[in-house]
């Protein structure tokens, strides 16, 4: 860190305190073939939003923002009840927009599944 820079910014990177996975100055522990992994799971995650009529944002990082465009606390507490956590991003100055994590494919499975059943509670 550059002394009174936040991390990304002295770098060129995401917001501050977020991992920005395109770049690895030195290191940060992840080999290439991880941050090339990381980012094939974000695509995966991005193209199910995207199937489900979700519109995430463009993303470098280990989440995807996607705005909601329906209560975002009843969203979460929907997933919430199908053990699937996402984080509201109200603290950070972004009403319904919530923070999607990129995870394994297990994890990523889930997290689909439990979006298709709040789209069938909700129709």
């Amino acid at each position: 860190m550059i002394k009174g820079v936040p991390f990304a910014a002295a770098h060129g990177g995401a917001p501050a305190g977020f991992l920005d996975l395109s770049v690895s100055p030195g290191g940060w522990g992840l080999s290439t073939s991880a941050r090339v992994e990381a980012a094939r799971w974000r695509e995966v995650l991005a193209v199910g939003l995207r199937r489900r009529g979700l519109e995430p944002l463009a993303s470098s990082t280990n989440f995807l923002l996607v705005p909601i465009d329906r209560d975002t606390d009843g969203f979460i507490a929907g997933l919430a009840a199908q053990s699937v956590a996402v984080r509201a991003c109200n603290d950070f100055g972004m009403a319904g927009v919530v923070r999607i994590a990129v995870t394994d494919p297990a994890g990523l499975a889930r997290l689909l599944a439990a979006l298709d059943n709040l789209r069938r509670c909700a129709a």
